[in-house]
């Protein structure tokens, strides 16, 4: 898992921007996402590190590589209309 610290990660709507533009860049990625601690971990199919922080800085976000909190993560569900976050 690559994690971020997202310090401007603030709402559930930041966590499905985040999440759409980790998707148009790997759609198969694993995205945990921990908003209390503003974390993101992602387990990326083909996507390196540096372009998920590419991807997430585009999206407006200012994410910082760091290790992950496992025991606080959320997994972020999928449905047909993208993400939906769930906490």
């Amino acid at each position: 898992m690559i994690a971020f610290q997202i310090e401007d990660l603030t709402s559930v709507q930041d966590v499905n921007a985040i999440t759409r533009a980790v998707r148009r860049l790997d759609s198969k990625a694993r995205i945990e996402v921990d908003l209390d601690a503003r974390r993101v971990a992602i387990g990326p199919a083909r996507a390196g590190i540096s372009e998920l922080g590419h991807a997430i800085r585009e999206a407006g976000y200012t994410p910082v590589d760091t290790q992950v909190a496992r025991e606080r993560s959320i997994p972020v569900a999928e449905s047909a209309y993208g993400s939906l976050w769930w906490g």
